[in-house]
């Protein structure tokens, strides 16, 4: 039997030679050795089968309980389960393959990373108490901002009007919260502390007419009264509140020396129509059919409805491929390797 170092040498020498004899001579050996030796080195690596494991009809239920635990179940606590279900195997056995199913949990489960704030633009609040007082503290994200007060209860009204004071603007984007099940409690609770309010959209569609209509009603539906949320005020937070937000006095107005940022709509369509207050009704009424003229810093950017140098109909045809490839790419993407179906399926199914 030729040592791993001897079978080396006549590799070497069978690479640099190209002939069994020319490389045992080389060697001191006979040609039929260098031959064993390279028809070895070539064979595939023998795999030997699976030994059965005494684990093996309960893989299963050992995976199925380090799911449930999160991946925190022993072994120890495990066994008497195993046991009761007639397994036959030792403690150690067992050990070994709680180990694998948790490995293997590990490597599938999703991983959530700490949320990073942009700096100077989100607000971090939080109670705490020392010798009995209440400490309300207010921290810029990313900076040496800090709003520190103290007060005796930390009920919601007293933390409206703590952020009130603090300055802060809350930047509100009521449908994509909304459309998960959840509210703020609530704008108009917000508006009456004298909070800076503000809109946004955060997500499709991105319309802003959409954020005031839903900013409104979900406020009504909250404090189950018709008259908070007006459509004023929902208006003000899209316009003027975020332009306080940002600290520019020449947006959001219409003004001498702000920017001429103008939407018109048209009052003469069936869903304007018929028209009392135009403000009411372009909140609860307008739909984006009905803008008529867009003025960009000056620049006339839509008009008839139409905007200006863009062909709306291949934009959205290239939106559609774009879709389309992101949805394929999709269980690359994914944590668990899902298709689009698998975590959005249809409403119904195709026929």
């Amino acid at each position: 039997m030729k040592t791993a170092r001897d079978q080396s040498a006549i590799l070497t020498a069978y690479r640099d030679l190209g002939s069994y004899r020319a490389a045992a001579a080389l060697c001191g050996t006979t040609h039929k050795t260098v031959r064993r030796v390279i028809e070895r080195q070539e064979a595939p690596p023998m795999v030997r089968p699976a030994r059965p494991r005494a684990t093996d009809p309960y893989r299963d239920l050992i995976e199925q309980r380090v799911r449930d635990t999160g991946g925190r179940i022993s072994a120890k606590r495990l066994l008497p389960q195993l046991k009761a279900a007639r397994y036959p195997g030792s403690a150690r056995t067992l050990r070994r393959a709680v180990a694998t199913a948790k490995a293997e949990h590990r490597r599938s489960r999703r991983v959530y990373r700490p949320w990073q704030p942009v700096p100077g633009e989100h607000l971090a609040i939080d109670w705490g108490v020392i010798d009995g007082l209440h400490v309300f503290c207010a921290v810029l994200a990313w900076s040496r901002v800090r709003f520190v007060r103290f007060a005796d209860r930390e009920d919601q009204a007293t933390t409206l009007r703590l952020l009130a004071d603090s300055g802060a603007t809350v930047a509100h984007c009521p449908w994509v919260f909304g459309r998960r099940g959840i509210a703020m409690e609530s704008f108009a609770r917000y508006l009456d502390a004298g909070v800076h309010m503000s809109l946004g959209t955060d997500t499709f569609p991105q319309s802003m007419l959409h954020e005031m209509r839903v900013a409104a009603t979900l406020s009504k539906v909250v404090d189950r009264q018709t008259q908070v949320a007006t459509a004023g005020d929902v208006f003000d937070a899209a316009t003027l509140g975020g332009a306080y937000a940002i600290g520019r006095d020449d947006l959001g107005r219409l003004a001498p020396g702000a920017k001429a940022d103008i939407v018109c709509y048209r009052t003469d369509s069936l869903s304007m129509s018929p028209v009392r207050d135009p403000l009411r009704s372009l909140v609860y009424s307008a739909l984006p059919s009905d803008v008529a003229l867009v003025v960009i810093d000056g620049r006339v950017v839509l008009r008839d409805g139409v905007i200006e140098g863009l062909d709306e109909a291949e934009l959205a045809l290239g939106l559609r491929a774009a879709a389309e490839s992101l949805w394929r790419d999709l269980p690359n993407r994914d944590w668990r390797g899902r298709t689009i179906d698998e975590i959005a399926p249809q409403t119904y199914p195709a026929w």
